[in-house]
């Protein structure tokens, strides 16, 4: 590469064209944080995802955070990294913002799965997983509580907790049995 004034130039085989940088990729150096609002936005969304899914938070959360339209998946992916990290005062403040994003009054239970599928969602502590764009607010509703409550149990907020708790029918042992001892404390 050369440069003559204000082009530049690259050589191809045996000729000499224009280097007209392309749109589709962008070199990314280290501490660039200026935030995408292009096509790169989904390119950005899917990599954190897949660093998110491989508990590579810090690498999930460099990715979200150059995205600059605030979607609940975006939040909620966010704060997953926080709580990755044990960043739980952000997780839960990102949590709070996403939460603003929900339709008021939804139902947390999932139905139409077959009882099984719902006696083992409530017996035992799933992990994590990332959001995708376009998932029924239905479906991630639980996931997302869940999610709040043991970050509102790390910051010691255990009204929180029972709010949460009660709000999914206090099936789920995940979230009813750490607050268990607090619960017989203020008795």
């Amino acid at each position: 590469i050369r440069a003559n004034n204000t082009k530049s130039f690259v050589r191809c085989w045996d000729r000499e064209e224009e280097y007209k940088p392309t749109t589709g990729y962008i070199m990314e150096w280290p501490g660039n944080t200026q935030k995408k609002t292009d096509r790169n936005t989904q390119t950005l969304f899917d990599a954190g995802v897949l660093y998110l899914s491989s508990g590579a938070f810090v690498s999930a959360y460099a990715c979200f955070d150059r995205i600059a339209d605030k979607s609940f998946s975006l939040l909620f992916n966010k704060a997953l990294c926080c709580f990755g990290v044990s960043w739980y005062e952000e997780c839960y403040r990102l949590l709070c913002d996403a939460e603003q994003q929900l339709p008021t009054g939804m139902d947390p239970h999932p139905t139409g799965l077959p009882e099984i599928f719902l006696r083992w969602e409530c017996e035992n502590a799933q992990p994590l997983s990332p959001i995708l764009p376009d998932i029924p607010a239905s479906i991630l509703i639980t996931p997302f509580l869940r999610l709040k409550a043991e970050t509102a149990f790390k910051l010691h907020l255990y009204e929180e907790v029972k709010k949460i708790s009660a709000r999914l029918g206090g099936k789920y042992k995940p979230i009813g049995e750490p607050i268990k001892p607090v619960n017989d404390d203020n008795e």
